[in-house]
């Protein structure tokens, strides 16, 4: 059974804490517009606006007796008192608790405004061009409207079904789909069976069904609702957010069914004792309340994500994740068992951030990549090619703020992976040395015009796991995990 246990890598101590440097403001007292007065001694002093700019009077303040109440004359302090012959009151409390807001005070009044390049949603932070976590046609548009979600309007897309293409957003729908035809499409035609992952390439993965323990290959899916009556999607052996179709194993429980292991689920997944479905991005947990999470790893080749329900006090995405102003970060405080702990050491407020199996999952300056591994390679593993037998490491991949700056789009050439805005410089081309940019994806939707998303390996080796103040799991770069990225066609 797979408990959802905090990751004790995953906490960071005060020693790097971040250092909130934002002004605290609330109206003086916790009243109104500044009606409340400042105190002092057992006299009341309540300021006055002045010259309208919340400055003082130098002439009205200079002269107080020592340590009694007085007024300086400024509304954006409280509980004046004389020290040293100047009036002298203390700057009330304005923070209110918001990664994304500059919170002052101006003329007795706390303001709260959203930061440049920032949205701030039903009380949640997001960067600009994040995708909303269960619709990617709308999106944060800082200019556009700082404090709703915006259409994105003409993005290319997926409606999720196998045998549909050219889908793009209008009026924040994944719309205009045409059927389409080839191998897996047509109703009647069975699944092939296999031996690699090659076999199958490059529409398809090779799956073991549990059904019959027999390999096929098998439509690439992304959570409930995707397969056809009959069939779940279940998570691919040995790879990082990568899930298949399957005809449903026999006497076996669905989601939300109590269990006692994750054989008894139709999922292949239980979570604190009852089945989940298997999910490789919050977009893929539609019903209310359930997020996808980061499941622990609690065997030596476990490791993976289900929708499950948020547990109370979780954090949502955008979220600082932190339970004490900063002294400490934890991923377990957030709903997805994930914080974007990038650039380490923090500079800014950390936030809660989504799984994803895409770039497009993430929002601006972050990338998509592996941040948590099984620490033994799945026995289970397909193998993806014939000369390419090893087993592969089951793995997670989230949202992180890339360490790089680089600029290059996925079929640009490149020597490293700081010059791709994805962080991922990688060989497409059998044979060739030359290696070029290319992104994490979920369906051809999500690459450029003359790639396409196929099925490869990748080292263990992401900027997440390379980062050396990161008390998080080591690289392995002579270690593997499958996922599909984009490549030529």
């Amino acid at each position: 059974m797979r408990p959802s246990r905090p990751r004790p890598w995953r906490a960071r101590s005060a020693r790097a804490a971040l250092a909130l440097a934002l002004s605290a403001c609330s109206s003086p007292g916790g009243g109104g517009a500044w009606g409340d007065p400042d105190t002092g001694a057992a006299v009341l002093f309540p300021d006055v606006v002045g010259d309208g700019a919340g400055g003082t009077d130098s002439a009205a303040s200079s002269s107080c007796d020592e340590d009694q109440g007085c007024n300086d004359l400024d509304p954006c302090t409280v509980d004046d008192r004389c020290v040293a012959g100047v009036c002298q009151g203390v700057a009330v409390a304005c923070d209110d608790g918001v990664s994304c807001t500059t919170d002052y005070c101006a003329q007795g009044l706390c303001r709260h405004e959203v930061a440049a390049g920032s949205c701030l949603i039903g009380g949640v932070c997001w960067s600009d061009g994040q995708p909303h976590p269960t619709n990617p046609c709308r999106r944060c548009d800082a200019a556009a409207s700082p404090d709703a979600w915006t259409d994105a309007d003409g993005l290319k897309c997926s409606d999720g079904a196998p045998c549909t293409d050219g889908e793009t957003c209008a009026a924040g729908a994944c719309t205009g789909g045409v059927a389409v035809g080839g191998d897996g499409c047509e109703a009647t035609d069975p699944p092939t069976t296999c031996e690699t992952h090659y076999d199958c390439y490059p529409e398809r993965v090779c799956l073991r069904w549990r059904a019959d323990d027999v390999k096929r290959c098998s439509e690439p899916c992304g959570g409930p609702g995707d397969c056809a009556d009959g069939e779940v999607c279940s998570l691919l052996p040995g790879a990082a957010q990568v899930a298949a179709c399957e005809a449903v194993p026999p006497d076996t429980l669905g989601d939300g069914e109590a269990c006692g292991g994750d054989d008894a689920c139709a999922s292949g997944l239980c979570v604190d004792g009852v089945c989940r479905a298997g999910c490789v991005s919050q977009s893929r947990c539609s019903a209310d309340g359930l997020v996808c999470r980061a499941l622990d790893t609690v065997g030596a080749a476990d490791a993976g994500s289900a929708c499950v329900p948020a547990a109370s006090g979780t954090l949502g995405m955008g979220q600082v994740c932190s339970a004490d102003g900063g002294a400490s970060w934890a991923s377990a405080l957030c709903a997805s068992n994930h914080c974007d702990l990038m650039p380490w050491p923090a500079t800014t407020a950390l936030p809660c951030a989504p799984l994803c199996r895409a770039e497009g999952d993430c929002g601006l300056g972050q990338e998509c990549g592996v941040v948590l591994y099984a620490p033994a390679a799945d026995p289970a593993t397909v193998a993806f090619h014939p000369q390419l037998q090893a087993a592969t490491h089951a793995a997670v991949t989230a949202c992180f703020s890339t360490p790089g700056t680089g600029t290059k789009a996925p079929g640009a050439p490149c020597v490293e992976p700081g010059e791709c805005r994805s962080g991922k410089c990688l060989h497409l081309l059998p044979g060739e040395s030359q290696r070029y940019c290319s992104a994490l994806c979920g369906s051809d939707a999500d690459c450029p015009s003359g790639m396409r998303c196929k099925l490869d390996t990748l080292t263990l080796a992401s900027a997440w796991l390379q980062a050396p103040s990161l008390d998080t799991q080591p690289p392995l770069t002579s270690a593997w995990t499958l996922v599909r990225v984009c490549k030529f066609e």
